[in-house]
């Protein structure tokens, strides 16, 4: 019975690797980034449902990249949002562009810290399931990502002139929004970087063999 629980176990481990790894490789393009996040969002989940699979160690790191990774998903879906709600607003009333230049700002700047709880998640989630010489890798990734997201949101700051005095629209507004994905084909490197470790975790990855327990004989009378 404790067996097929932790194949179960196991099994979830697994799902979570393969839809963490597909959310990686999708969520650094423009078009089908909430793909991606939505690839992203599973895949926590089932590596947290499955987190004693591989141990105590494995069971708190997973705990912490799902804290991790529900912070940046938060915080960039609240200035999303709110900048959402703002151009909605701005369009019923015919207000120019150039009203969403704030809200734009936040969404540019102030979801640079959800990225790098994003980018720090990703890495302690599959700490324990890697080999120990490949965990250098996993923190250089998470830094490359943290450096590409700051570099994309200084490059894509100037979009903000493009905020003038036309009408809000609902195609104004998809364009803006292109322009600033643009910029995140930068940080496509890191996010491959990633996919590729959790698909050969995937890959290679088996369950652990459970504990056999020691009976210690009694003396003979």
């Amino acid at each position: 019975m404790r067996g097929a629980v932790a194949a179960r176990r196991w099994r979830r481990t697994r799902v979570g690797l393969l839809l963490t790894c597909i959310g990686l490789f999708v969520l650094w393009l423009p078009l089908v980034a909430a793909l991606g996040a939505f690839f992203l969002s599973f895949g926590s989940t089932f590596f947290f449902l499955g987190s004693r699979a591989a141990g105590r160690k494995h069971e708190v790191s997973v705990a912490v990249a799902f804290l991790l990774l529900t912070i940046g998903g938060v915080l960039t879906g609240v200035f999303f949002l709110a900048f959402l709600l703002e151009a909605s607003y701005g369009a019923t009333r015919g207000y120019p562009m150039a009203i969403l230049e704030e809200p734009a700002r936040r969404l540019l700047w102030d979801t640079v810290p959800g990225t790098l709880a994003l980018a720090a998640g990703i890495a302690v989630q599959v700490h324990m399931l890697v080999p120990e010489k490949e965990r250098r890798q996993l923190y250089v990734l998470a830094a490359v990502l943290a450096l590409t997201a700051l570099l994309a949101t200084w490059l894509a700051e100037p979009e903000l002139a493009s905020l003038d005095d036309r009408p809000v629209r609902a195609g104004s507004v998809l364009d803006f929004l292109l322009r600033l994905s643009a910029y995140r084909l930068l940080e496509a490197p890191a996010y491959l970087g990633f996919a590729a470790i959790h698909l050969r975790a995937y890959a290679k990855e088996e369950m652990p063999a459970p504990a056999i327990p020691v009976v210690v004989a009694d003396p003979p009378a």
